[in-house]
């Protein structure tokens, strides 16, 4: 079984970058192991390695710099028979680091690949925290002054049960990467090697030079610590909760309403921040749970603020929710241009019983002519009616929706209103929603 794609061939790195060499080792040990590849997560970090998740046959998540280790963490929390592996460079370990230390407290079962090339790689060349002493960089043109983060003695003092040092050149890479994978706890691998662009083009070094650096820097190569023992993340006794369908309404809240959900149900909601796009998607989500189904919440959002695009992405289903991405949608909800354009590719691979509810403003714009399940909203009117203001568009929206597809019950989404808001904005929102009502019922 291969499970690196053919078809994604040859890796789009630099030539002479080592990554593409520790890719293939991974997938030597994942060979090895023979995992079923919807049982594997490949979490991936910012930075050249970020562009690896795409390779791989598996399940894959993509976050922020240095945050892969906690989105790991969340993934096998949640489902812990899942084999989750991060590949995180040593840019990614030191803007991360207290997440790095925090999972080896907890010694949770995961295997951290550090691509360790001793620079930022994608962004420039600048020094990072594992830059040997007197390397020039294009941050330290004079050369390093600062003393090199030990990574493997960072993680297995503080409780990491499995912890090697290797370089990308070593044959046995790919059998210690599987032994890492089978050990339990926190397994991580530091893995030196070249950055061609950067690195290697200012500092003379050759696969040779790494064991010289090793000593001199007395971080020793091979297997540090393999001392495997329970994770302290989450008690035995507790985990079966994490998966295990609950009587009452999931994510503690008490189930009040009924619920009219034959199969998963994926909603993408496009607007424009300031909409308060993710906010309604949480209300219509926590509606969700109080009618007894789990709901899960994805958004995109750009780092600026009140201006440009904000898309939430919805899964309702009356089971556990695993997998929280949306390929193809089943209802799609379009309330700005800003959100028009940003989901704009998506609309091309819809499926034709897809449900499109659109500004009637912006109607004209979709270029979808041949599907009949296109409503138009009257987000104008709304507006003109100066009850449903900016803020209030997204949720009147999901309102409108959830009438016309009769999910669970209105009065669902108004408790959800009244019990995630502070008064004045549950008694604007109520004043919004109760206005669209009263049009519906006017017919």
């Amino acid at each position: 079984m291969d499970y690196l794609i053919k078809e994604t061939l040859p890796f789009k790195f630099c030539p002479g970058c080592s990554h593409g060499i520790i890719l293939k080792r991974l997938d030597e040990a994942l060979k090895t192991l023979n995992l079923p590849p919807n049982k594997v997560v490949i979490v991936s970090d910012i930075g050249c390695v970020g562009l690896s998740d795409h390779h791989f046959a598996t399940n894959t998540f993509h976050g922020q710099h240095g945050r892969s280790i906690t989105y790991a963490t969340g993934i096998k929390l949640a489902n812990p028979g899942l084999a989750v592996i991060v590949l995180i460079g040593d840019g990614g370990c030191g803007i991360g680091g207290h997440h790095l230390i925090n999972a080896s407290r907890r010694n949770v079962d995961l295997t951290v690949l550090v691509f360790n090339n001793f620079n930022f790689g994608m962004t420039g060349g600048e020094h990072s925290v594992t830059t040997p002493p007197d390397s020039f960089t294009t941050s330290t043109p004079a050369g390093c002054i600062e003393r090199p983060m030990d990574i493997c003695a960072t993680v297995a003092v503080n409780g990491a049960s499995f912890v090697a040092r290797a370089t990308a050149f070593e044959d046995s890479l790919g059998g210690i990467i599987a032994e890492a994978i089978s050990c339990k706890g926190l397994s991580l691998l530091d893995i030196w090697e070249f950055c061609t662009a950067y690195y290697v083009s200012r500092n003379p070094i050759n696969r040779k030079s790494f064991i010289v650096l090793s000593d001199k820097l007395n971080m020793p190569m091979g297997i540090i610590k393999k001392t495997p023992h329970r994770e302290r993340a989450v008690p035995p006794t507790d985990r079966q909760s994490f998966i295990t369908p609950q009587k009452e309404a999931p994510g503690g809240l008490i189930r009040k309403y009924h619920n009219n959900l034959k199969e998963k149900v994926r909603i993408i909601l496009a607007g424009s921040a300031g909409q308060k796009v993710r906010s309604a998607a949480s209300i219509f989500s926590r509606a969700a749970i109080l009618s007894g189904l789990y709901a899960a919440q994805k958004d995109d959002y750009p780092i600026t603020i009140m201006t440009g695009y904000s898309v939430a992405e919805i899964i309702l289903h009356s089971k556990p929710i695993l997998y929280t991405g949306i390929e193809v949608p089943d209802l799609v909800i379009i309330i700005s241009r800003d959100g028009l354009n940003r989901i704009r590719d998506r609309l091309k691979s819809i499926k034709d019983e897809t449900m499109i509810f659109i500004d009637d403003a912006l109607r004209d714009q979709l270029d979808i002519e041949f599907r009949n399940s296109i409503y138009r909203i009257p987000v104008q009117d709304w507006v003109e009616a100066k009850e449903v203001g900016r803020k209030n568009l997204a949720l009147v929206a999901l309102g409108y929706v959830l009438n016309k597809n009769q999910l669970f019950p209105i009065d669902a989404l108004k408790d959800a209103i009244i019990s995630s808001a502070p008064t004045n904005i549950a008694d604007e929102n109520l004043k919004a929603l109760n206005y669209w009502e009263r049009l519906a019922i006017e017919g």
